[in-house]
């Protein structure tokens, strides 16, 4: 898929959990998000799987992908969701320049069988920042905005527009 950046050992299949080790052993994925606006936040969500504790599965975080923060290590076994605010990672408002991309790396680590951990489900949310001078010029009512992209995939994409319908902004 066009979001993996790399990956070591890593199997996409039909089999429970979907994206697990293809052998025994250490096994990574990375994926690299992207905005041509400045990043203010994110949120990772999954649905994960670890048959026993000796199973691991941590997340990193990453703005150049040679410099990793552990941002969490699932903890427990079973069917889990987890949720992780990347807001502290991104950090917007401390310097250090805008955020344009980001790296997440996954790493399922399988004690006994290469399907003793892996993720059923995942989705990124990322938030970023947009000048109003840059969108199309909306008027007062109903207005049609079209997105595309680049990606031949199939993709889920959701975007929200927030903003304040006001006649003194013309």
């Amino acid at each position: 898929p066009l979001l993996i950046n790399a990956s070591s050992n890593i199997a996409v299949d039909a089999s429970s959990p979907n994206i697990h080790a293809d052998t025994i052993g250490k096994s990574s994925f990375v994926i690299k998000v992207t905005s041509p606006f400045t990043i203010v936040n994110g949120t990772v969500t999954g649905s994960v799987y670890k048959l026993a504790e000796s199973d691991s599965i941590e997340i990193f975080f990453s703005k150049d992908s040679i410099n990793w923060k552990s941002i969490t290590l699932v903890a427990g076994t079973g069917s889990l969701m987890d949720s992780i605010a990347l807001y502290n990672y991104i950090k917007p408002v401390l310097g250090g320049g805008p955020t344009f991309f980001y790296y997440l790396k996954f790493i399922l680590t399988p004690s006994s069988s290469n399907l003793d951990c892996g993720i059923d489900s995942l989705e990124i949310n990322t938030t970023f920042q947009v000048s109003r001078f840059f969108m199309p010029h909306l008027k007062l009512g109903v207005n049609q905005i079209e997105y595309t992209d680049q990606n031949n995939d199939s993709a889920n994409m959701q975007i929200n527009f927030q903003w304040q319908e006001t006649t003194s902004n013309n």
